[in-house]
């Protein structure tokens, strides 16, 4: 922790992943002892009544389904949000314990903080092998590899593997979150027509390998698919419509000076 700063790192692990720890411990001496665990939520472990009431009406709104797995790491960083807030620090930087970064790299990351408004979020980084990367455009900050996210781009952020949240960010993220429970990497649904920015910093990496990683892995086995359903609902069109919307998007972002990321 660096208390200088009022900078809290919560690490979010599940207590049978000691290896994936270990390894983080080697990764980053300086700065593991200080790490607070977020003891992770198990969703796959949860009765199924609890489980149904909890995604049902993000289902109902949204017509997706999250898994078990997906549930638990939603419930996980609620816990890291809600932990924060009992603090008096203002910042609050987020890991999980399957990324790839050193001391250096969270040094770098809060020498960024300085340049973040209070209703900020800082992506750190993790975006390594996701399909939607080429529509995430933004500005340049600085020259530290700060960068500011057009909210055309928050869709195509993924993953929760590493970001710093404000106090007021992190408010938002569990008010949305009381509102209606969704995936922990719905950033639109957070920011979106909001007064807080998401920005980004690839300081940190995600593994491209997903084998180990177990949010993947209860998708494919959750995965389900009904090709009645997909006729009916025109999905092929659905997604060239989709298409388009995104390649002209990024046409007008970059009209207005945004460039791409990646």
């Amino acid at each position: 922790m660096n208390n200088k700063k009022n900078i809290a790192i919560y690490l979010v692990s599940l207590n049978s992943d000691l290896e994936r720890r270990n390894n983080l411990a080697k990764q980053f001496p300086n700065f593991f002892g200080n790490m607070i665990h977020i003891e992770a939520v198990d969703g796959r472990e949860m009765d199924a009544k609890s489980y149904f009431n909890k995604v049902l009406p993000n289902f109902q709104e949204n017509n997706r389904l999250m898994s078990p797995a997906e549930l638990g790491c939603t419930l996980s960083h609620i816990q890291a949000l809600e932990s924060f807030l009992k603090t008096d620090n203002k910042h609050a930087l987020i890991i999980e314990d399957d990324i790839l970064g050193s001391d250096k790299d969270i040094e770098n990351i809060f020498n960024l903080i300085s340049s973040l408004d209070q209703y900020a979020l800082l992506i750190c980084g993790g975006q390594e092998g996701t399909r939607s990367t080429r529509y995430v455009v933004g500005k340049e900050i600085n020259n530290d590899g700060l960068w500011k996210i057009s909210s055309f781009s928050y869709p195509y952020i993924l993953r929760t593997c590493c970001y710093v949240v404000t106090r007021a960010s992190a408010e938002q993220i569990l008010n949305r979150q009381k509102e209606m429970l969704v995936l922990a990497d719905d950033w639109s649904y957070f920011f979106k027509d909001t007064i807080s920015h998401i920005f980004y910093s690839g300081h940190l990496s995600h593994p491209v390998d997903l084998s180990n990683s177990h949010i993947e892995i209860d998708r494919k086995n959750f995965k389900q698919k009904s090709v009645l359903k997909n006729a009916l609902s025109f999905l092929f069109l659905k997604r060239a419509v989709k298409r388009m919307y995104r390649e002209l998007g990024l046409v007008v972002n970059k009209f207005f000076g945004f460039k791409r990321l990646f």
